[in-house]
């Protein structure tokens, strides 16, 4: 009988471009924490009549899958290198990343333990990234990034390729909360957590195929949510103005960085209340709006 297959032994890598991938030496093998990647298949039978309630197995066809999941993990400077020109659009200039109207593909591949796993032509439909504050004696939080992948087809038996983790390097250590400092109508914030959502709106369709023949962004969502102190430092975020302000997350290890700065960030109105003997928070709702300039711009200072 074989033994479980076990999570701590599963590999995660990617390959740019799109399909045929060829997965070798030159492939981007990550560390992640957790990603239900997947192919869904449905198995249709027809509804017809038959002069009783059962239905005969004989009629049922497959009907056309989609490969989607999320992947998990916490992001370094080096990490970030490679996936924020997917999860934005377009390749870096030097250290900046930039939004574009189209997105790149990438293949990834899993080694499962008992089988491999490869999904084609993958796109970011959505990228999240949260962190929040350490509690008193625990140890400090790291910020999470979560990548919902769209893809069109499942391989398995893909041979995974001789690529090993690097971890030599500032570029490869992941942020920890509070590394970050958040700027908020011209003033930097204390806040209690984040959470940056990069939502690309994909758009997959099937035409005379089993698997996806297109995927298509269709929209851009840029949303920020912060949980702040209200005290008087912070009553002036309350009730802004409609045409909202600039605002900015930046983390900072040593000599590598990653800033994220919002053109204009608009942020509805709601009231702080009170929920019991404790400290009373303020909740921001912000979403990011072009103003001259893209909705965001990412610098990431990075070895890569």
């Amino acid at each position: 009988m074989a033994n479980a297959s076990q999570g701590v032994f599963t590999k995660f890598c990617t390959e740019p471009g799109a399909a045929p991938h060829t997965f070798d030496s030159g492939s981007e093998p990550f560390e992640f924490l957790a990603e239900n990647l997947a192919k869904h298949g449905p198995l249709f039978n027809p509804d017809g009549i038959r002069g009783t309630r059962s239905a005969c197995f004989n009629r049922t066809r497959k009907g056309p899958y989609t490969v989607r999941g999320q992947i998990r993990m916490n992001p370094s400077p080096y990490d970030l290198a490679i996936w924020l020109p997917r999860i934005l659009g377009a390749a870096a200039s030097g250290t900046t990343f930039a939004l574009a109207e189209t997105l790149p593909s990438f293949g990834c591949l899993f080694d499962r333990v008992a089988e491999t796993f490869e999904y084609t032509d993958c796109q970011v439909d959505k990228a999240v990234f949260r962190g929040h504050a350490s509690t008193s004696g625990a140890s400090p939080p790291f910020i999470e990034m979560t990548l919902d992948i769209v893809g069109k087809t499942e391989v398995t038996d893909t041979s995974y390729p001789a690529v090993t983790l690097d971890c030599s390097s500032l570029a490869h250590q992941p942020y920890i909360f509070s590394e970050g400092v958040v700027t908020l109508s011209g003033s930097a914030r204390n806040i209690m957590n984040f959470v940056l959502l990069i939502d690309n709106h994909l758009d997959v369709r099937f035409t005379n195929s089993i698997t996806a023949t297109s995927i298509t962004p269709t929209n851009r969502t840029i949303a920020l949510r912060t949980t702040n102190p209200y005290t008087s430092d912070e009553t002036d975020l309350y009730d802004q103005a409609v045409a909202g302000a600039a605002g900015s997350l930046v983390f900072t290890n040593s000599t590598v960085s990653t800033t994220f700065t919002f053109a204009k960030l608009q942020v509805p109105a709601r009231s702080p209340t009170v929920m019991g003997k404790q400290e009373i928070p303020l909740y921001l709702d912000m979403i990011s709006r072009e103003a001259g300039t893209k909705e965001l711009i990412v610098t990431n200072d990075s070895t890569v």
